[in-house]
């Protein structure tokens, strides 16, 4: 079976996952420079969060089932100048299970990489090859403003526009969402607005024509839905290819519904 990652969109407080095949065999590849089309894949979490790094080679009938030989023993990495720590043995989750020693994998707790700007800048090396990975915006700040109506003030079947930070990232439509939720009720429990029209840094929708009871009115909070599905702007992938999965909370804004 073929190496796979897998992705499920989701949204609200799902978690986007990435999951193998549970039948991928050994991989014996010796150091980093003989691994067949490397991937690499990087997570960044949000605070208390474990930073996880893994290559793996995109090959027919590769499996990391196990018992493996492991990969680029002597491979190793830092994230922000931190050295992370090699990861092996079988992974067994809710979502995957797979042996670490047919990859690479490296991890660290995310509270312990240092952060003097914005941005992420990782490296894996070992006698053979070094890759250098830049993902400027890793650890910005993301949010939303609202740019029309004025004065926060939405109304039913009216159209919303906002406006997201930071402009760099790319973000999909299909798998993000807004809710609209009452000030004294807990997230979760409002309006979930789904059908976001995203051109580049503008997101766009309509406020649905009845928002929880329809006679109800007044303060509320907007919450935005779907952080796995807005991925940062990255640096020069130094392998066949490179993606960045972030997690993050976006502070809701608080708006005014009116009938």
């Amino acid at each position: 079976m073929r190496l796979q990652l897998v992705h499920w969109p989701a949204l609200g407080l799902s978690i986007l996952t990435m999951s193998m095949s549970s039948h991928i065999g050994c991989a014996s590849q010796a150091r980093l420079s003989g691994i067949s089309r490397p991937s690499l894949t990087l997570f960044v979490p949000e605070s208390g969060g474990t930073a996880v790094v893994r290559v793996f080679p995109q090959e027919k009938d590769i499996e990391v089932k196990g018992p493996c030989k492991l990969p680029a023993p002597d491979a190793r990495a830092t994230l922000n100048g931190l050295s992370l720590t090699r990861m092996r043995g079988r992974h067994v989750g809710d979502d995957m299970a797979y042996d670490r020693d047919c990859i690479v994998e490296f991890a660290a707790p995310i509270d312990l990489v240092p952060k003097a700007g914005v941005g992420a800048s990782l490296k894996i090396s070992d006698d053979s090859a070094t890759w250098t990975f830049e993902v400027p915006t890793a650890f910005a700040a993301r949010s939303f403003t609202l740019v029309a109506p004025e004065h926060g003030i939405m109304r039913r079947s009216e159209r919303v526009l906002v406006r997201w930070s930071p402009s760099s990232d790319r973000i999909d439509a299909a798998g993000i969402a807004f809710e609209l939720y009452r000030v004294d009720a807990e997230p979760g429990t409002g309006t979930r607005i789904r059908d976001i029209d995203v051109r580049g840094d503008e997101l766009a929708f309509t406020v649905p024509p009845s928002v929880g009871d329809p006679a109800w009115k007044g303060p509320a909070w907007l919450r935005f839905l779907g952080p796995f599905h807005v991925k940062p702007a990255l640096g020069a992938c130094p392998v066949s290819s490179c993606s960045v999965t972030l997690g993050f909370d976006v502070p809701s804004v608080a708006v005014t519904v009116e009938n």
